[in-house]
This record gives structure tokens, sequence and C-alpha cells, in this order.
């Protein structure tokens, strides 16, 4: 059995809300300041409610349709969380060029050099927003007079591996802090060997002096060490150098935000070096730059905002940013193509021009609301939009519908419309609430949507279905 194909109702595309011209206006008004109705999705770290059901019941990994998305933040944050596929769709044309207009500030690429009065730039694997870097860290030590290696290891009670260090070209903190897994598995090994050795010379320093001493025959200084050689320098806990130089190392690259099992935090760029930049985020007065061949870095100094790297000029190309899913929708181009990560189209959404079963998941925020501000009018346009959505919806996929919760009076119309049964959609429908940050004891509501058949008697194919979803 096949996937069933919704199908496409004729409508009258000057229907929309209050219509066109007027979205057109009032985003002209707002000179381009980002509106959120209800609530912000806001950055991962504040784990939002509304950040808990997007990231619940919508795939990170799916095609992704956000339909009325005016100026809302709601998907450049999406996307700095994970989600790569997202196309935004609005009916005002004022709004979509605003918003291409943001897109392209963020997304694009661009041209920096590193400032000569900054020696070493490290890239991170993600940007970490109002964390500290590892350039601060280097600010740090400095202020601690730790300029060395030597210096370092005097700070962690390890100077007696330093000729150790010096032998295995480890000068800085920063050569230990990128020594990738299997190098990192040998240097402790030479540390533990380094250590063993000077355990049998120190066993057999102390045997020839009781031998001297007495005249007994001790230890040879060229017989293999038991195994306490192996713990010579430990703690009274049986902490080795080399365990203690992991949990050091381990320590620093959490704080940095490091990842070198992954790849994360092992580039470094010198000054006068040319850095090429792909997406750049900002976080108050700082600035996060994405490298183009991976890796985040900071254009100021976390701790006196001076450049670190200055902005020369763009280079084509850039935007949109390209994912790496195939365009499911052969309408789009006539050859296959990759999704956009983010796009942003004018398309009316009583109309979605796309073919049937393109999206993995659906959401509206305000958008219903704005069509039932128009009484029964409004209602006709807003089933005519639930049908739509239906239509370019998967089988499996999710419409995700953020409105008003229990102390709206219109709450119950909610519900009874979603469950309208005309023939043209059906859902099964779970309700999530969603506190108000600023009203205690008020909600907004998420009603997630899954489509069902609408014809009796019908059944769709599960594993074809879930085939058809973006993996």
């Amino acid at each position: 059995m096949h996937l069933v194909h919704k199908k496409i109702i004729a409508v009258d595309e000057s229907k929309y809300g209050s219509g066109p011209a007027y979205w057109d206006q009032r985003y002209m008004e707002e000179d381009g300041h980002p509106y959120d109705w209800f609530q912000r999705y806001g950055h991962k770290d504040e784990n939002t409610e509304l950040r808990k059901v997007i990231r619940e019941y919508v795939p990170a990994k799916g095609y992704i349709m956000v339909v009325g998305a005016g100026t809302s933040r709601m998907s450049e944050e999406m996307n700095a969380d994970g989600y790569r596929t997202i196309l935004n769709t609005d009916v005002s044309g004022v709004a979509v060029r605003l918003m291409t207009a943001r897109y392209k500030e963020i997304f694009g690429k661009w041209l920096y050099t590193v400032t000569p009065g900054c020696r070493r730039l490290y890239a991170r694997r993600e940007p970490e927003m109002g964390a500290t870097t590892d350039t601060q860290l280097f600010q740090i030590l400095e202020r601690q007079g730790i300029a060395t290696l030597t210096e370092w290891l005097l700070a962690l009670d390890l100077n007696i591996l330093a000729p150790l260090f010096r032998q295995k070209a480890v000068g800085s903190p920063r050569d230990a802090l990128v020594l990738k897994p299997d190098k990192m598995a040998n240097f402790l090994s030479d540390i533990d060997k380094f250590m063993a050795a000077l355990g049998k010379e120190e066993k057999a320093s102390r045997a020839a002096a009781t031998e001297s001493a007495s005249g007994a025959l001790v230890m040879k200084a060229e017989e293999e060490p038991d195994d306490g050689d192996l713990l010579f320098g430990a703690d009274e806990n049986g902490v080795t150098p080399s365990m203690r130089f992991q949990e050091e190392v381990g320590k620093l690259r959490e704080f940095l935000g490091f990842d070198v099992e992954r790849g994360g935090g092992m580039r470094v760029f010198t000054s006068g070096e040319a850095v090429v930049v792909v997406e750049r985020r900002e976080d108050g007065a700082q600035t996060h730059l994405r490298c183009a061949g991976g890796g985040w870095v900071v254009e100021k100094s976390p701790t006196t905002l001076e450049p670190l790297c200055v902005f020369q000029k763009q280079l084509p190309g850039g935007y949109p940013p390209m994912s790496t899913v195939l365009n499911p929708d052969p309408k789009t181009s006539a050859v296959q193509t990759f999704l956009a990560s983010l796009d942003y189209k004018q398309m009316n959404g009583l109309a979605l021009d796309y073919e049937p079963d393109t999206f993995d998941s659906v959401i509206v925020k305000g958008t219903l609301d704005s069509f039932l501000a128009k009484g029964v009018a409004g209602r006709n346009d807003a089933l005519t939009l639930l049908e739509q959505i239906y239509h370019v919806l998967k089988p499996t996929g999710k419409f995700v519908c953020i409105s008003h919760g229990g102390e709206h009076p219109d709450l119950l119309n909610r519900l009874v419309l979603l469950k309208e049964d005309l023939g043209g959609f059906k859902w099964a429908i779970e309700t999530r609430a969603l506190p108000k940050p600023q009203v205690p004891g008020q909600f907004h509501k998420a009603y997630v949507c899954t489509p069902q058949p609408v014809k009796a008697g019908e059944i769709w194919d599960v594993e074809e279905a879930q085939a058809a979803v973006v993996t």
C-alpha cells in the first residue's frame, strides 16, 4: 500500500488574516526589529519551555517548514541548536526581505585576519555563548606568572616531568591540550616509563647507599623494577604523575570547550593569518565566527574586548547555507539539489506550493490566531491552512501549533478547529502547557498533531512512511 497523498484545495490567495498589505506595513513600521509571538525559543543553554517541546517532537535532522514566520528569531535559534534544514515562509514580502538581509549577516563568506597583537587564536568545537575561551586561559596563566611550560608544570606539581616534555617537543600548555587520543595514550605510557626509570634509579641509589653502609648486597641497579617502582612519585592516594597530568588536561579541555576526541579545538591561527568565516553569531559585545574549515573563534578578547581578528572583505557565495540533505521536492529544481540549511520564501499559507509528503515537521506560532481574529471568514481560512499543512506533511510527521492556553476564552475553539472533520485533514492531538515566563500561573499551549488517514478504513503503510523520513 502506498503513502496517502492529500489533495490540494483551490483557494483565494487574497484571504490571509488581514491581507499581505497589513503585514507589509506592520513590518516596515517595526523597521526590521525581530518579533516573536507568544514565546521565544531561545538559546539552548536557556532550555525554554518552547524549546523542550520542539526538541521532544521535532527531529533535528528532518525537513522543517515554519508557516507565517514573520520576523521571529525562532528558526535562527533552532538552527544554532542543531536544526539544519528549516524553510521559513510568510505572505509578507517585506518580512522576507528583512529576514533574508538578517540571515545574510549571519551566513555568508567573509575574510578576516588575525591582529598583530594576537599571537595565537584558537578554535573551539562550538561557540559557547558567554563562556570563557582558551585565549582567556593564557591571559589568566600569564597573570599568575605562568608563561612557560616549566612554570605550568611547577604550578601542577609535575615539574619532575619537564625533561620528558622537552624530549617530546611539548613546549607549552597548548601542546598538551591538543594531543589526540592516540598521542595522549602514548604520552601517558611514556610518563609511566619515565617515572619507572626514575624509580629504578632512586631504588638503586638507595641500595648502593645501604650496601656501602652495611656491606650487605641489597639490589643491583640493572634489575627490573617491581610494581612499587611504577608508583614512584605517587601521592598518598596512589595517584601517579601520569594520572594527575591526564586529570589536569581533562579539566582544562572541559573548561575551554575543547573536544579533541571529535576533532574540536585543534586549529590555531597566528598573527596576520587569514581566516575564512562562513557564520557569525552575536553574543552581547562578542561575536563568534565559524571557520570555513571547521571550529569557532572569537572576534574579541573575552576579558578586554580588544580585537583578536578583524574583518577584511566579503567573499562571493555562502548564502543560503546548504545542508547535506537532498531536496525531496522535484518541483523546486530540474536537477537533484541539496536543501538550504536556513531559508526564507514568500508564500501564502493558504496555498503551500509543495508536493505531498514533503516535510517531516511543520510549525506555526501565532499564525492560526491571526486568521481566527477575523471571525467566521478567518475560521474558514484557518481550516484551509490546516488542510494545506496536512497536504505537505509526511504521514509520520508532526505539526506543532503554538497558540493560546488555558486561561484564554478561545482555547476550546482551537481544539474544536483541529478536530474538525471535513475530509481535508485528521489529527491525533497531544497538548502541552507552556508557562508564560513573565506571567506566573498563565500559559500558552502547544498542540502537537500527528496526521491520521482521512478516509474510513484507510491504512497507511508504516514501513514505507518511515522510509520516507529524512534521517
